[in-house]
């Protein structure tokens, strides 16, 4: 369904002037930025749930990777 709608969106697309294009890019763009900052803010929550929980380890790349090979 949603691939269907980004054809049609694509098609209209296409139908635009060009500074409507522009507008419609413009839009599109800071809609993405505003995605990721909420990716990156839900992925830090988690991130201070998981320190809090006390499920994080901290240590030098040595420390790390001994570690990992003793999982």
């Amino acid at each position: 369904m949603a691939s269907i709608a980004l054809k049609d969106l694509l098609e209209n697309f296409n139908d635009l002037a060009d500074d409507e294009k522009e507008y419609f890019l413009e839009i599109a763009r800071k809609q993405l930025i505003e995605f990721r900052r909420y990716k990156i803010s839900e992925r830090v929550k988690e991130a201070e749930e998981n320190y809090k929980a006390g499920k994080v380890i901290s240590g030098n790349v040595e420390s790390l990777l001994k570690d990992i090979e003793n999982d």
